[in-house]
């Protein structure tokens, strides 16, 4: 994450708000991913699966278990 956005973001957001956009940005991603998961990315080094861990730092797979018992109860 540059600076600037650092600095803009602690301007307008507080840090219960940026927690929570990580999650937002964190879960819509894990949508996207859903769909593609065993394709390849664009640059065809990985499967989205992959990226979306990389990016992350958590299982995909252990993340979406966990969303969908979130959601269900």
């Amino acid at each position: 994450m540059s600076l600037a956005y650092r600095l803009w973001s602690w301007a307008i957001f507080t840090e219960e708000e940026e927690v929570q956009l990580a999650e937002d940005r964190k879960y819509c991603a894990a949508r996207f991913v859903w769909r593609r998961r065993s394709l390849r990315t664009p640059n065809k080094r990985v499967t989205w699966e992959a990226w979306w861990e990389r990016m992350f730092g958590e299982n995909y797979k252990n993340y979406v278990r966990a969303m969908i018992e979130k959601n269900e109860a």
